[in-house]
């Protein structure tokens, strides 16, 4: 089944796309802080975070959670590869 969204953001583009998002829900002077209080991420950092939270699951886990998410995975054109097997498959 395919979701209907109006807009997806990729957490690599945070800084681009957020300003963004806040306009699109009215909310942006609300929040105009909200740049400072998340910091921009690099690929190298956003690389560490993943391999951080992956070293504490098992291959039953990651297989679950691909499952889960898989139709974002595809939509969004996300690969990634963990123990020796690339998501998707």
């Amino acid at each position: 089944m395919i979701n209907q969204y109006d807009y997806v953001a990729k957490f690599e583009n945070y800084a681009d796309e957020m300003p963004h998002v806040l306009d699109l829900i009215n909310i942006r002077e609300r929040l105009s802080g909200l740049a400072e209080i998340v910091p921009d991420h690099n690929q190298t950092e956003i690389s560490s975070i993943t391999d951080t939270f992956f070293s504490m699951l098992d291959i039953a886990d990651v297989e679950r959670l691909y499952e889960i998410y898989e139709e974002d995975f595809l939509l969004l054109n996300y690969t990634f590869r963990f123990k020796g097997l690339n998501f998707p498959p």
